[in-house]
């Protein structure tokens, strides 16, 4: 049983310009039977910062503990698609969203002057003919966490191209742990990835302990830092209770036979889960 609620809200540009993440927010410890609100929002560590448009989410669905999926509601229009649902398993279920890829170009005139269009290269070079042109694809995971009962389980790979995956069991997701996150990229571990994670809304409640930012990041910095090694594996120390956001972003070269369309290829992942007491 999945029940949906009208949330009204206004208008958000793509990601890619706005520079903010996608997440999926309201993952919470929860009884078996209990209904939890999800939500999808861009923003970096903040509850809520721009909506969505219906056009930049690819996928939104639920992962129940059986591994059972259901597709939660896209609405018309910008808006945080908020979905209640009910929780019928023990188990850890996960909500997962996935943007549209987007492809932008930055465009740099005679005069040394740069700005971003929408569309590929080939689209920019036909109206701006002597300009130098570079392109960026783009695309987005996100999920969060709600765990129902007291599983004790660990959690699986919920199938997205980009994951990150808690190795560590339920009971053990507290203030003061030490907790490990397997990074997936087309379901193979991968090595060397930075993992950065910070409690909601640090950015604002701790702007001086700064350990990591992205990079062309300059607002919200994340708390943690840890590269994965060899099997693709990242320990984390959280330290206080809360929600807490886990991000890696990965940039490639793009294939030969894309290099006319776009240069690179940029891909972020979050996790969003709560840490107890």
């Amino acid at each position: 049983m999945i029940r949906f609620a009208v949330f009204a809200v206004g208008l958000v540009f793509a990601a890619t310009v706005l520079g903010h993440d996608l997440r999926v927010m309201g993952g919470k410890d929860a009884k078996v039977g209990d209904d939890v609100t999800v939500y999808v929002t861009l923003a970096h560590t903040d509850p809520v910062d721009e909506v969505v448009e219906t056009n930049q989410l690819e996928n939104y669905l639920l992962v129940s503990p059986s591994n059972s999926k259901r597709p939660l509601d896209k609405r018309k229009g910008g808006s945080l698609h908020d979905a209640t649902v009910k929780l019928e398993e023990q188990g850890v279920y996960q909500a997962l969203a996935t943007t549209t890829a987007d492809v932008q170009t930055k465009v740099k005139g005679d005069n040394g002057k740069h700005r971003h269009v929408g569309g590929t290269k080939a689209q920019a070079k036909k109206d701006f003919p002597k300009a130098e042109v570079s392109a960026v694809k783009t695309q987005q995971y996100a999920k969060t966490l709600i765990v129902a009962g007291r599983p004790d389980r660990g959690v699986e790979a919920s199938g997205l191209p980009f994951d990150i995956v808690p190795l560590d069991k339920p009971p053990e997701w507290k203030a003061g742990a030490k907790l490990r996150f397997l990074v997936l990229y087309n379901d193979k571990p991968l090595p060397n990835a930075m993992l950065t994670a910070a409690p909601i809304g640090f950015g604002k409640k701790k702007p001086a302990a700064v350990t990591f930012k992205h990079e062309g990041e300059d607002d919200e910095p994340w708390a943690k830092a840890a590269k994965t090694n060899h099997a693709g594996i990242a320990e984390i120390g959280v330290d206080e209770a809360g929600r807490w956001v886990f991000q890696v972003e990965r940039v490639i070269d793009s294939a030969p036979v894309n290099r006319e369309q776009y240069d690179k290829e940029n891909y972020v992942v979050s996790l969003t889960m709560e840490i107890r007491p």
